[in-house]
């Protein structure tokens, strides 16, 4: 599916999780796609260092749930509620995360 084609034209924010050691779906595609977004549909991306495709594990779920919770905190509670917007960092270095406690298999 050609989602890059489709990038410049959404409109909602759009929170991409990925990981970085992905073999079926390179991970360049999500940088591609993130940087083809209108920047008013760039939430901050979860990438995760050195996860693939399928083998994301349960260490990854608090880092899931704590993006996904920033997500609906900025983007959506605030149209919502009429709420304010919390502000979280842009840093480059926070796009990506590494867990910890994941066991390799040898």
């Amino acid at each position: 599916f050609p989602n890059i084609d489709y990038a410049p034209t959404i409109e909602s924010p759009l929170c991409l999780v990925h990981g970085t050691a992905d073999q079926i779906v390179p991970f360049n595609h999500s940088e591609r796609l993130f940087e083809a977004l209108p920047p008013k549909a760039r939430a901050r991306p979860l990438y995760i260092e050195g996860m693939g495709h399928n083998n994301v594990h349960s260490v990854v779920r608090p880092m899931f749930v704590s993006r996904l919770n920033e997500y609906l905190d900025l983007h959506v509670w605030p149209k919502i509620n009429g709420g304010k917007q919390l502000e979280y960092s842009d840093d480059e270095e926070a796009l990506y995360e590494k867990p910890t406690g994941v066991r390799r298999r040898r």
